[in-house]
């Protein structure tokens, strides 16, 4: 009874919820900076030059932080690499910036890099949607739309 007794006393301390708790801040901030989540949505269509359209989609909801970058890859299709992070803002404006800098490039099954229309990196509010795409003359088309959450 009295080891239990010094236990709470030595748990319910000052100085250990106030360590405790300051730990808990730490691994918190930590969690919550830096990171950004994007919904990325991947359709791969062939079979445009016959009539007959084939469709993939690959969707996914991918979280990056700094210069890390995403790769997504279809089955039997093109692969997709992704690299997102927050735009500087204006010293004044206090939170998180409102505005995500976004580069896109794609792979085709080989591993050529493929150009994309309307340009690799864009710049794409937060809540909003961007769509890039390739449209290759072997009847084949790759479409991507991303759209970083909150």
């Amino acid at each position: 009874m009295a080891n239990s007794f010094f236990l709470w006393q030595r748990v319910h301390s000052p100085f250990f919820c106030r360590g405790g708790l300051l730990l808990l801040f730490v691994f918190w901030s930590f969690a919550l900076h830096g990171r950004l989540s994007l919904a990325i949505d991947l359709v791969y269509k062939t079979g445009l030059d016959n009539g007959l359209v084939l469709t993939s989609e690959l969707h996914s909801v991918e979280e990056v932080g700094g210069a890390e970058r995403i790769k997504l890859k279809m089955n039997n299709g093109p692969s997709l690499e992704v690299q997102a992070q927050m735009a500087p803002q204006n010293e004044d404006v206090y939170g998180p910036p409102a505005l995500v800098r976004v580069v896109v490039t794609i792979f085709s099954e080989a591993g050529k890099r493929l150009e994309v229309m309307p340009h690799s990196e864009m710049f794409i509010l937060l809540g909003e949607s961007a769509r890039v795409s390739h449209q290759g003359g072997d009847g084949k088309m790759v479409i991507v739309e991303i759209k970083p959450l909150y």
